[in-house]
């Protein structure tokens, strides 16, 4: 009998659920609704993104002599590869920092996933600077992300 109390009174998996460090690339192509993604530390892995529809866009400033325009951008990235999907919900401000480059600043955390990514969980910064002049976008994601138990 003490046996099996003592072995339910031990933690299963708590390894899986411990924080590990994650940089997440992400590589658009302006006319495109998507691009190609890759990641080092808690996941390594790449491959394909599209931007889910059903993003929120404002502007702030901007004419009539008030300061240059601040972007603000809420939506989803789904990024794909062969072990499943990864669901990244961003926020994001764009405040000007040249005639079409813009500084990124923002959040960004894990929405869902399938396959290898089903029980993921993470969250974290987005930093970049995006040039508008230019045919691509590339944006950093930093966080932690870990596997729910």
């Amino acid at each position: 009998m003490m046996l099996s109390a003592a072995l339910i009174a031990v933690p299963v998996s708590a390894a899986a659920a411990t924080p590990q460090d994650v940089t997440i690339t992400t590589h658009r192509i302006a006319a495109i609704p998507g691009g190609t993604w890759s990641a080092t530390g808690g996941i390594t892995d790449s491959g394909p993104f599209a931007v889910d529809a059903g993003g929120h866009f404002d502007a702030f400033g901007g004419p009539f002599g008030g300061p240059p325009p601040v972007l603000g951008l809420h939506f989803a990235n789904t990024l794909t590869s062969q072990n499943g999907t990864i669901t990244v919900e961003m926020q994001l401000l764009f405040t000007p920092a040249g005639s079409t480059v813009f500084d990124v600043q923002g959040s960004w955390l894990v929405d869902g996933g399938t396959g290898s990514y089903a029980t993921l969980l993470g969250e974290g910064r987005v930093t970049g600077l995006v040039d508008f002049g230019t045919p691509t976008r590339d944006i950093t994601l930093l966080g932690e992300v870990h596997y729910s138990p």
